[in-house]
């Protein structure tokens, strides 16, 4: 009988596994479609300083897919805070039903990652519409404006009846204003909104 030996694998038979908020953006594109839990992640829409946005699919049962959105937490953020923060976004805009903010539907924990699901717009950013050309008609962006503005007051202005507080959303910018294929503006990103 020949001896046996137990070798260590071989480096380059080995497939590498990169957790999807530590890839770098050359290393995303090389990921995508990535699977988390129920959803598959096919391209990132946005990145800020805490978090990715990714499109993605939600898969179940009988062939079901729906697009949604998935904000990730980035690695690089402090661990506990950075999550804390992101349940508490998911926590405050999820008590929000209004056409112009953008629906949340389930905080997720799986597999290690925190994230939130949420409605993915057909559109662009008001930022990218800004930049474009030719620009908006004065009348368009007075409707976009008004819509936005309802969107806002009803997030300020507290529900009793229903229980929900007033919330200050506090970083309107154009980059958290999304105008769907249809012109209705959504109201984005309660990271950092108050009670």
């Amino acid at each position: 009988m020949e001896p046996t030996s137990v070798l260590p694998p071989d480096p380059s038979d080995v497939t590498p596994t990169l957790d999807i908020s530590f890839a770098s953006e050359g290393e995303l594109r090389d990921m995508l479609p990535y699977n988390l839990g129920r959803y598959r992640l096919m391209e990132v829409l946005g990145e800020g300083g805490m978090a990715r946005v990714f499109q993605a699919v939600l898969q179940g049962p009988a062939g079901f897919q729906k697009t949604v959105a998935i904000k990730i937490i980035k690695s690089h953020q402090d661990g506990e805070k950075a999550r804390a923060g992101l349940m508490k976004e998911a926590v405050l805009a999820c008590r929000l039903n209004h056409p112009n903010i953008v629906d949340i539907y389930e905080l997720v924990e799986d597999s290690g990652q925190t994230f939130i699901a949420m409605e993915w717009v057909d559109g662009s950013t008001l930022t990218q519409l800004i930049r474009s050309w030719p620009p908006m008609p004065p009348s368009v962006v007075l409707e976009v404006f008004l819509s936005l503005l309802d969107g806002i007051e009803y997030a300020h202005t507290p529900q009793i009846e229903a229980g929900r507080p007033g919330m200050l959303h506090k970083d309107i910018k154009p980059a958290n204003i999304l105008l769907s294929r249809h012109g209705i503006p959504k109201l984005v990103d309660f990271g950092i909104a108050a009670q």
